[in-house]
């Protein structure tokens, strides 16, 4: 007579050990998709020097690009724009790293700043923040840690 409770209870410690080793839960699963941000903006644009000067720009080119999923240069950020008296403003950055969800975005990354504005020198290695809002007619940020900053409306798709 013992010999099958023996088995019973051998059997009942396998399923719990078994069924508890398994976890079952989806909390720390990573999405399967890449996960990217890419704006544009093609308006009226704000720019601050190091010294608290500003301009606003006639016209502003801002593009970006991020994707998680790329290893190294992750994807680039370039603001272009021209004042009245033909002052050129040109920011590019490759970037890193970052964060981006539905809502908003937070990219960083390093390269140089290519300006006649500030008194700046041209070629000169800066780490780049870029960040805003996910949407249509946001605000594009952005600003180097040497005091260069700016923004522009435009459009981000976060997927």
């Amino acid at each position: 007579m013992k010999k099958p409770i023996t088995i019973v209870v051998i059997a009942v410690i396998a399923t719990i050990l078994v069924t508890s080793a398994v976890d079952y839960s989806a909390i720390g699963a990573k999405p399967s998709h890449e996960i990217h941000a890419q704006g544009i903006a093609r308006d009226n644009g704000d720019f601050v020097c190091p010294d608290g000067s500003s301009k606003t720009f006639e016209s502003t080119a801002i593009d970006i690009f991020f994707s998680e999923e790329q290893r190294g240069n992750k994807g680039y950020f370039v603001a272009n724009g021209i004042t009245a008296p033909q002052e050129q403003l040109f920011l590019s950055s490759q970037l890193y790293q970052g964060s981006i969800d539905s809502q908003s975005y937070l990219l960083k990354g390093i390269d140089r700043v290519h300006s006649t504005l500030c008194g700046l020198e041209n070629n000169e290695l800066q780490e780049f923040t870029v960040w805003g809002e996910c949407g249509r007619n946001v605000v594009i940020n952005f600003e180097t840690d040497l005091g260069v900053s700016g923004n522009s409306i435009g459009t981000v798709i976060c997927v």
